[in-house]
């Protein structure tokens, strides 16, 4: 029998699957129930993957053991098992040895609950970076429903691939556990599968990949956030290998895709992939990410160049370590045309556009400014949006790929939308274009206190006295703080703003104003940025 803690037979199920067949344990009651579970493991797994453990009462030298029995067995993983506080100090110079020499140590720690910290409780110690800077520490947090079950699972295959990841090297896992601590009534593992680590530095696709993809009934790649236009998806997309869905702020052709399937609960109904390829940084919607969360068959797989694991969509299985544009130039050839790919794709492009919800006065101003710039063909550097009501509204009206489009979608937070604006305009000879919401705006207008800045800098603001965002969260308007505190309701114009600063100041009140209003902010002269309030 296992013990009865969700979070340590997790781990003890993904360290079976992992490849590790060696543990150094050290003597302690809070880790007792790890050491229970491996134990276990010594008499229940195969024959052919069989599993040892070492009983060490020294900490420090119980790591070195460790280390020695790696280092016999062509550096595989191995794992060392100590209880809460001290005893994981006494791992450090071990720990900085395998540093050193990456070697792959899998120092696992028990500790005591979170709330526990600092409370003068026994053997309590903040133990979350007490081997920086020597190991990334991955914490496996007790799980009590379904979805924290899952993300446990993730911190155990994560802590396991960046065992092997760089070259190798030590790696901390530490499992906050409290009581009841032994129970022992568990009869079987959980059934928690590993993720699947390939690593190429040139691309060179993994034959694992290849196979998935070419098995695959409906193959999607779902693009987020990406700085520039990467030609091998369109290509892809064409040869209806693979369905592309970029995003907005993925700067690919087709960004209407998302939009629509963003809008309409029917077209992502109907899209049903058994497989998806997630490459790029953020995502905008969350309608689409919901969905296709609630897949239960669906397969994942994320391509990065960077180090993490993030499983967006909660399905992850393969995690790449690649530069996913070459990646992808390489996997072309090796690809099968899809009949469903091709159906799926004619018929998102076929959508008629009034699946995007009705216009408003945002909508409009932005396809009137988009209408003006593709008509006169003015030079735009790039059009910078802010978050958070902004982006998703220009979700339908710049998304076909025309336009380099920039938003701090790294965290999404308010802070910086202008200034990111004013420093792309003060490196660039052309129009830089910012559309930005009124409490990003006054949050940020310290931006404009720059007297470098010049004419080729255009702001759009839409003042809607507050943060229209919250109006759409459900439930909030049910809390008299709603508007006034937690909405950031105001009665503040930007016209003083724009004289302090020296800005020409232009505004509209309705959108019969937009169409003089937008061409005298893209087509006027002037020395220092120009500025239309539009009052929503």
């Amino acid at each position: 029998m296992f013990c009865d803690k969700t979070n340590v037979n997790i781990l003890t199920s993904i360290l079976l699957q992992s490849g590790i067949t060696d543990a150094v344990v050290c003597p302690g009651s809070r880790n007792g129930v790890i050491v229970h579970n491996l134990h276990e493991l010594t008499r229940t797994a195969s024959p052919e993957h069989p599993f040892r453990i070492h009983a060490v009462t020294d900490e420090r030298s119980a790591a070195f053991v460790a280390l020695g029995i790696s280092l016999a067995q062509d550096l595989r993983p191995v794992v060392v098992c100590v209880t809460s506080g001290s005893a994981l100090l006494n791992t450090i110079p071990a720990v900085a040895e395998a540093f050193y020499r990456q070697i792959p140590l899998l120092v696992i720690s028990a500790d005591r609950p979170p709330q526990l910290i600092g409370q003068l409780d026994g053997q309590t110690i903040p133990q979350t970076s007490a081997l920086a800077p020597y190991a990334k520490t991955y914490t496996l947090a007790e799980a009590h429903t379904e979805a924290e079950a899952h993300w446990c699972r993730n911190a155990a295959c994560e802590a396991c691939i960046a065992l092997k990841q760089r070259g190798g090297g030590p790696v901390h896992l530490n499992v906050p556990l409290s009581e009841p601590l032994f129970s022992f009534t568990t009869p079987c593992l959980p059934p928690a599968s590993p993720v699947a680590f390939y690593e190429t530095e040139d691309g060179a696709p993994p034959a694992a990949l290849v196979s998935k993809i070419n098995e695959a009934t409906l193959p999607v790649v779902i693009v987020g956030q990406c700085e520039r236009k990467v030609d091998i998806l369109q290509k892809l997309d064409e040869e209806n290998k693979l369905l592309v869905l970029p995003e907005l702020v993925s700067n690919q052709a087709n960004a209407h895709r998302t939009a629509l399937l963003e809008s309409s609960p029917e077209l992502r109904e109907q899209l049903r992939p058994d497989l998806l390829i997630h490459v790029g940084g953020n995502l905008v919607g969350k309608q689409l990410k919901l969905a296709l969360r609630q897949r239960p068959a669906l397969s994942v797989v994320r391509i990065q160049q960077n180090a993490g694991m993030p499983d967006t969509f909660m399905h992850l299985d393969m995690l790449v370590e690649a530069p996913w544009q070459n990646l992808l130039a390489r996997l072309r050839p090796l690809l099968k045309e899809k009949a469903t790919v091709c159906r799926l794709r004619q018929q998102l492009d076929n959508a008629p556009s009034c699946a995007i919800p009705a216009a408003d006065i945002q909508h409009t101003a932005m396809t009137a400014v988009k209408r003006h710039l593709q008509q006169h063909r003015l030079p735009i550097s790039a059009i910078h949006l802010a978050n958070s009501t902004v982006v998703r509204s220009a979700a339908a009206v710049f998304n076909d790929g025309t336009f380099t489009l920039r938003v701090n979608r790294g965290v999404n937070g308010i802070e910086g939308s202008l200034s990111a604006a004013a420093g792309n305009a003060l490196a660039s000879s052309k129009t830089v274009l910012a559309f930005i919401g009124d409490l990003s705006f006054f949050y940020d207008q310290n931006a404009l206190w720059n007297s470098a800045l010049r004419g080729n800098l255009r702001i759009v603001l839409f003042n809607n006295s507050g943060g229209r965002i919250f109006k759409h969260l459900p439930g909030l308007n049910d809390s008299p703080a709603s508007n006034s505190y937690i909405a950031g309701a105001h009665h503040t114009s930007a016209r003083g703003v724009a004289e302090t600063h020296r800005l020409e100041y232009l505004s509209a009140v309705s959108p019969d104003d937009l169409p003089s209003a937008v061409s005298r902010l893209l087509t006027q002269e002037a020395e220092r940025p120009v500025l239309l309030e539009i009052f929503c």
